[in-house]
């Protein structure tokens, strides 16, 4: 649910601290997809738990990541999009040249994973320096609305950071 411009407080110490080391944590695992492309696509990647793990996660991510930062009604259309994609590109490697994760696909995978972590990264680090109210995925768009001076539309974040921020202000009212 999207508030008016003003509507919620910006994150104290502890919140934009939180979110700068979350931020930097997801734009070290893009340093790190990125760092070895040809690696990753001659192993046929995700090759081990923790890759299988950050997959996961990124297509989970993907749904918030789109919706919530580009200020779209809340829709499943970005997943639906990249596992079609996936689906098509994983069968027709899979049929043309018999592998179940052959360099096309592994490609595709890294390409939206990189999306969804930079984007993250990039919302968090931004977030935290620019103090944006909220959720850290509207940071793009607060940014762009210092420069502009239009209003911003704000969000909660569905988060553990929603937690974070109200406790902060909370003990700061007191």
């Amino acid at each position: 649910m999207y508030h008016e411009s003003g509507t919620i407080p910006p994150p104290r110490t502890i919140g934009r601290l939180a979110r700068l080391i979350i931020g930097v944590g997801c734009l070290s695992l893009v340093w790190q997809i990125t760092d070895d492309i040809p690696g990753l696509i001659s192993r046929g990647w995700p090759s081990n738990t923790l890759s299988v793990a950050s997959v996961i996660l990124g297509f989970y991510l993907l749904r918030p990541v789109a919706n919530i930062g580009f200020t779209l009604k809340d829709s499943n259309w970005a997943r639906v999009v990249v596992l079609a994609l996936m689906f098509i590109i994983f069968v027709s490697e899979w049929m043309l040249k018999g592998v179940f994760f052959g360099g096309v696909f592994t490609g595709a995978m890294i390409v939206w994973m990189t999306y969804v972590y930079g984007h993250l990264g990039a919302s968090f680090v931004v977030a935290s320096v620019i103090r944006t109210p909220g959720c850290e995925m509207r940071a793009l768009p607060h940014l762009w609305s210092l420069f502009s001076g239009h209003n911003l539309k704000e969000h909660n974040c569905p988060s553990f950071i929603r937690n974070i921020d109200e406790w902060e202000q909370n003990k700061y009212r007191s």
